[in-house]
């Protein structure tokens, strides 16, 4: 989307001016990842080629691209976890089944995030967590971390956020919530995992059934934050503003135009691929 495609360039310009203040430079190609990553290997004379791998449809299917042609001109291809805290696969319960919420995944798997990294920076002022289990679910109080844009583009990881929020001055209470928020995030990514076509289909099918209606003004109002309804429309126009939206917000807009404006929600899914800055094909979802 636009919003994902501006931080996105800014977010390399800004690593391409820390580059240069070390002397070096940040190379931008453009094409397809398949094709380019093979051919600058063979210009660089690589032996292997190493990075984070992806979890989505698309990405997975580039990933598996993009190391068959390595594989195919000699050169090793190594991808590693890096954008998650555990591999999709292996968020199941006992019984070899996905969890039902990020609560479950949180408190199963939790305690197994990786070692701290090296040189960390600290994402979180002295006191960001303190009142966070309180406050993070209104709006108003300013709780929220906003650190998603910068986790969905991997400015930061989310072993990083974890031991920071783990190192920072507050109740156990306010860290465990925090964690359990990054719960979800694994949970929403496992979800997407084990069902690809979520993408496009409702995850209770009967919702697939479901008579939208075909109201072009109706969708229109709700983009702009033009529907009459203060709380939605302050959020909307947030989004339009800034391209981004508190969480509880986002729950908000979304149910106001599934439930009560009946418009399908790919619509509505779209409009945020568009227009967030912190899009995620999984937790958008």
């Amino acid at each position: 989307g636009a919003a994902h495609d501006w931080w996105r360039d800014g977010a390399i310009r800004a690593l391409d001016a820390a580059l240069q203040e070390k002397g070096g430079r940040l190379h931008v190609l453009r094409g397809k990842a398949e094709d380019l990553v093979p051919a600058l290997a063979k210009v660089c004379k690589a032996s292997a080629v190493h990075w984070n791998r992806r979890y989505d449809p698309a990405g997975r299917a580039i990933d598996t691209a993009i190391k068959t042609q390595l594989k195919s001109h000699g050169t090793e291809a190594h991808s590693f976890p890096g954008a998650l805290l555990h591999e999709p696969w292996t968020i199941r319960t006992q019984a070899d089944k996905p969890f039902q919420t990020g609560r479950q995944v949180f408190e199963k798997h939790g305690s197994r995030a990786r070692k701290q990294p090296t040189n960390i920076s600290r994402f979180f002022a002295e006191d960001t967590l303190r009142g966070y289990s309180e406050e993070r679910d209104y709006p108003a109080a300013e709780a929220c971390s906003r650190l998603s844009p910068y986790l969905r583009f991997g400015h930061v990881t989310p072993a990083q956020l974890w031991h920071t929020a783990m190192q920072a001055d507050a109740s156990a209470q306010n860290k465990d919530k925090f964690l359990a928020e990054l719960g979800w995030r694994e949970f929403a990514w496992s979800i997407l995992f084990e069902l690809a076509d979520v993408a496009t289909r409702s995850l209770r099918p009967e919702f697939d059934e479901l008579p939208w209606r075909a109201d072009p003004k109706g969708l229109k109002a709700w983009q702009s934050g033009r529907t009459g309804y203060p709380l939605v429309d302050a959020g909307m126009r947030e989004l339009w503003h800034t391209g981004w939206m508190h969480n509880r917000i986002r729950m908000v807009v979304a149910s106001f135009l599934v439930k009560h404006l009946l418009l399908d929600w790919r619509k509505g899914e779209r409009w945020f691929a568009d227009t967030l800055v912190d899009h995620d094909p999984a937790a958008t979802r």
